[in-house]
């Protein structure tokens, strides 16, 4: 979680003002860079730096590497001093590696990092993980003597200074608004995780029935078609107590075949399709081997039936019209269904 946005790394050498009293250089420049960004983004940034000197690896374990995971950006202020300081490479490095336990230290191939450069140093001597970094030069070189002037607000180079606090407050917002971008994506991806696994431990995965794991399969049982069994076979086989059918080349005794047939014929499912075990694949071709000339003779003896209870009996028109469905079905459940698979042929029979 960001909770800073911007921590300075400084050596504090460097903060120390050349007339008693007057703010040293760190500090007018965090006060400077904190307004002109609040000026930009539109809100209060929160900077961090170590105003106190502390001391001790426990010290700097506990309260300044603690900071690093909640920072969005660190500024480096680059002086001879700061390059000597082990604290302040411990500092850039430290920030580096937990950069990178999170979202990253590069966002958009730019790194976290804003090199500010107060006084002029040989770029080879440069921390090697910001060397290729674009610094920010708070100096300009004086034409007459050649020598280097560092920027300040209170002197000739105002202007210059402004105008570089300026060009470096613009850039770290840019970057601010892209950290915010991946931090808001990150907390996204972890909600959706946590909300995937509370709904996976609150509905965990239910026994599916046999027929749909098997339907889990189909893949692996189309790879393996020599395998299957056509119910054909099985049903030559089953008058072959000896077992010589060999249907696909797979071998079928007498207790194969009982437990195929038993499974295959007949079976159905809730939606009142008939279900194909062989090749996986639901089928509604069904029809009924009632022969047509006796479903003639039963619907006509029917409507007589009905006609004499009608006229003779008193009957009402529709008692007819149930007893004409309820003889033509009693005749009818005494022929099986057959079907077969739209998908292999394999054909299976429904009794009543």
């Amino acid at each position: 979680m960001i909770v800073n946005d911007i921590f300075i790394s400084y050596a504090h050498i460097d903060d120390e003002s050349l007339i008693v009293g007057e703010q040293g250089w760190i500090t007018a420049f965090h006060f400077a860079l904190e307004k002109r960004l609040n000026m930009l983004v539109g809100e209060r940034i929160k900077i961090w730096r170590d105003i106190e000197r502390l001391e001790g690896n426990d010290m700097f374990a506990e309260k300044i590497a603690s900071q690093f995971s909640k920072t969005a950006i660190l500024i480096v202020i680059i002086t001879p001093r700061y390059l000597r300081s082990e604290w302040c490479l411990k500092e850039l490095n430290e920030f580096k590696r937990i950069s990178d336990s999170n979202i990253g230290f590069r966002i958009n191939d730019k790194v976290r990092v804003f090199k500010v450069i107060k006084t002029p140093v040989d770029i080879n001597s440069h921390p090697s993980i910001i060397q290729d970094t674009l610094g920010y030069n708070f100096f300009i070189r004086n034409s007459l003597n050649k020598r280097y002037i560092e920027l300040t607000l209170d002197s000739d180079t105002r202007k210059e200074y402004v105008s570089k606090l300026d060009e470096l407050a613009w850039d770290i917002k840019n970057m601010l608004e892209q950290i915010k971008i991946v931090v808001n994506e990150s907390k996204e991806n972890e909600l959706k995780q946590k909300t995937d696994e509370k709904k996976a431990k609150k509905h965990p995965p239910k026994n599916q029935p046999k027929f749909m794991q098997e339907t889990d399969g189909i893949k692996k049982i189309n790879e393996e078609k020599k395998n299957d069994i056509n119910i054909d076979d099985v049903l030559k086989n089953k008058n072959n107590p000896g077992g010589e059918s060999k249907p696909n080349g797979k071998l079928l005794n007498k207790s194969d075949s009982d437990k195929i047939l038993k499974y295959y014929i007949g079976t159905k499912d809730t939606f009142d399709k008939y279900w194909c075990t062989v090749c996986h694949a639901y089928t509604i071709s069904v029809e009924s081997t009632m022969p047509t000339w006796l479903t003639i003779v039963t619907f006509i003896i029917s409507i007589c039936i009905s006609l004499y209870l009608y006229i003779y009996e008193s009957l009402t028109w529709y008692a007819g019209i149930f007893s004409v469905f309820f003889l033509f079905g009693c005749v009818a459940m005494l022929f099986p269904e057959t079907g077969s698979c739209p998908k292999c042929g394999n054909k299976f029979t429904k009794k009543y």
